[in-house]
């Protein structure tokens, strides 16, 4: 996936869009000279997708990078698609990114993705300490660069970091 960025010269404003070559998300970033009410943020959607593409990537040479799956537990949906999906067991607050593969006495790596402003919810925490309980380990990842760091350090031999929930 490629991230292509254009400049709106047309706007008052600097504002520099984004948008995700696999999937068409797009998202604004406000440059360090438009007005501070623009978020300068790459969304959380678009750290996910660069993190996915990478696992991918790099899965001829980490197989157990094929094992990675997002948790689709997030977004906005028509009322009617909510309930289909809560009866089929979707739960609010499960980490976006399941790793189930056991390192380090840990059952698998669970990742939490944030934007950098972005907040645990409360059920997110509520989830995160249960299945921290259970022996799994659990991150919360503000960019793709700390989640991919995080997923290396898990599967190679230098151990998980220290828990960050």
């Amino acid at each position: 996936m490629k991230l292509e960025t254009e400049y709106d010269l047309e706007n008052e404003y600097d504002v520099e869009v984004t948008q995700c070559t696999a999937c068409n998300h797009r998202s604004a970033r406000a440059t360090a000279s438009s007005p501070a009410r623009f978020p300068g943020l790459v969304s959380e959607h678009q750290w996910q997708c660069m993190v996915m593409e990478w696992a991918e990537l790099q899965s001829p040479k980490m197989p157990e990078l094929k094992l990675l799956f997002a948790v689709p537990n997030g977004g906005h949906r028509h009322k009617a698609v909510a309930m289909k999906l809560k009866k089929e067991g979707v739960k609010r607050g499960v980490p976006d990114l399941c790793l189930p593969v056991a390192r380090h006495g840990y059952h698998g790596l669970f990742i939490e993705m944030k934007s950098a402003k972005g907040r645990l919810s409360v059920h997110q925490q509520k989830w995160a300490d249960s299945l921290h309980q259970q022996d799994y380990l659990v991150y919360v990842c503000n960019d793709a660069e700390s989640a991919i760091m995080r997923i290396k350090r898990y599967l190679i031999n230098e151990g998980p970091c220290e828990f960050t929930f």
